[in-house]
């Protein structure tokens, strides 16, 4: 178990104070208290299986939030919000399994988590207590990975709720974007010799053409492929 307690305090960057078109040289600096517990389980149960699970919990007050947001004139610019709420849940699994030359990996990740907008202004305008624009309350991962000797496949899949675009329902831009699931394989092998360590990886990424959209106006690869040449010298 292990707990932490600490406070942050977060400069602007070169970014946010000069981008053209957008930049905001007026922006404070972030300042906050930030908290977190978590529990962590490792348990190697035999010489061919271990199991990790780790669970943390956190809460977070942070004045003066930088977000960029989209405009009206179609480019993003970075405002203060004058105070942030995030507090939420991060868990992962993870198994390991050896059998002969086969090994075998599975591990998942889960993150339940509410950032809102608790400031005065929000209060006056009714939209406090309202998630963030492009934080999903829900999101999370599975990796399922097997190596045969200087063989490996993987198969990852990549989930993502469904978030909002503005804090304002009334904005020309208002809109909800959906949540979406990738899937991505990979397979691999690598070659010893004499002094050097080749490795090629081949991977089919959204290998169901979803449609989807991280962010809005913003065109996303359907299917697509790859190839990783990696070499290594020793």
């Amino acid at each position: 178990m292990c707990a932490s307690v600490s406070r942050n305090y977060h400069l602007p960057t070169l970014n946010d104070l000069y981008w053209y078109p957008g930049g905001n040289p007026d922006l404070r600096p972030e300042d906050g208290f930030e908290t977190e517990l978590g529990i962590n389980y490792l348990d190697k149960l035999s010489d061919k299986f271990s199991l990790t699970v780790e669970i943390t919990g956190f809460y977070n007050d942070i004045s003066n939030w930088i977000q960029w947001k989209p405009t009206d004139y179609r480019y993003w610019m970075p405002e203060n919000i004058a105070e942030v709420i995030s507090r939420g849940v991060e868990s992962s699994l993870g198994v390991h399994l050896k059998y002969g030359s086969w090994h075998y990996n599975l591990s998942g990740f889960y993150a339940y988590t509410r950032t809102t907008d608790e400031g005065r202004l929000s209060v006056e305008k009714d939209y406090n207590g309202r998630q963030l624009i492009y934080i999903p309350v829900h999101h999370g991962n599975l990796f399922f990975y097997v190596e045969y000797k200087n063989w490996s496949m993987g198969w990852n899949m990549l989930a993502t709720g469904s978030r909002t675009t503005t804090m304002n329902p009334a904005d020309s831009y208002s809109n909800l974007l959906p949540a979406y699931m990738l899937n991505d394989i990979q397979v691999g092998k690598k070659w010893s010799l004499k002094n050097i360590d080749v490795a090629v990886q081949f991977k089919l990424n959204n290998v169901f053409d979803v449609q989807y959209q991280a962010v809005i106006w913003r065109a996303m690869p359907g299917r697509n492929a790859e190839m990783v040449v990696k070499v290594d010298l020793r």
